[in-house]
Parts: C-alpha cells; sequence; structure tokens
C-alpha cells in the first residue's frame, strides 16, 4: 500500500519564506510545501505524485528533495519523479511557492496545491498503486507556533 502527504510550513526547511502571516491583499506571501511518498510492504517502482497550483499561485523554482521535479507553467501542473521507494520507506520533496491573494478572497483561505495524485507500481505483485488526498490550504499548522485562521486573507 502507497502512502502519500503534504503538509505546508513557513522558512520551515531549506528556503527562507517571506510575506505576511496571515497574508494581505495585493502581497505576496511565500510558502514551503512538502510532500511525502511512502511505501508498504513492497518497493514501489516508477513512483510520480502529481498536483497543480491554482492560478493566483507562482512556482518559485526553487525545490529540494529525492528524485526530481517538472513544472509546467502552462497548465500549472508540479509533476514530482520519486522513483524507486524502497518497502516502509519514505521519500521526501520540498518546494517554494508563492501567494498572491486578490481583494476578492479577502476573509477567506486560499488553496496552495490542488489535490496530490500518487501512482507507482509495486515491484513485487507488479500491481499499479494509486492514491491521492486533498488539495491544501494555507492555513499553517498551530502545532508550528502558527495561531489560528492563520491562513485568513486580510485587507490591506
Amino acid at each position: 500500500i502507497a502512502s502519500l502527504g503534504s503538509q505546508l510550513g513557513y522558512s520551515d526547511g531549506p528556503f527562507t519564506d517571506s510575506g505576511p502571516v496571515p497574508p494581505v491583499a495585493d502581497t505576496a506571501t511565500t510558502y514551503t510545501v512538502t510532500l511525502v511518498a511512502g511505501a508498504g510492504v513492497n518497493d514501489m517502482a516508477g513512483t510520480v505524485v502529481t498536483t497543480s497550483l491554482p492560478q493566483y499561485m507562482s512556482w518559485l523554482e526553487k525545490t529540494e528533495g529525492d528524485g526530481q521535479v517538472e513544472y509546467n507553467p502552462v497548465s500549472k501542473q508540479i509533476r514530482w519523479n520519486a522513483g524507486e521507494v524502497l518497502a516502509g520507506q519514505n521519500k521526501t520533496m520540498k518546494f517554494q511557492v508563492s501567494l498572491l491573494p486578490s481583494t476578492t478572497q479577502v476573509g477567506k483561505t486560499a488553496l496552495v496545491i490542488g489535490s496530490q495524485e500518487l501512482r507507482a507500481t509495486d515491484s513485487f505483485t507488479g500491481v499499479s498503486l494509486r492514491t491521492s488526498i486533498d488539495a491544501l490550504s494555507n492555513e499553517l499548522s498551530t502545532e508550528l507556533g502558527f495561531v489560528k485562521d492563520n491562513g485568513e486573507i486580510q485587507s490591506r
């Protein structure tokens, strides 16, 4: 069984993020997204995770982790080629994105990336593996010390 996880961070890891938290309309805030692909009892081969950015999000071409990331600026699709993931292990990819909220988003949270899908092949059985998780919003975890509703966009 394959697993997939995602988390939003702010200056969490290799990149320095900037901009206001909570975000402010017409002001850019950068975030670091972490994706984690995990293998169950068998190795996984050809592991690929796909997701996409909403129109108001920008790709900053900063990535760090296992495998390679391809970004299509036209479709705004992100494709992470994680490759082989050994049984019971995880591979991780971090990338930086920028949110530029508009005044029409004031009072709401924003999606940072769309739903994410993992596809791989079980190296032992040859069975295709697939799992997906929901879109990730710009609400940072209060466990990281951020205030509740820190994703709610404020007016200028």
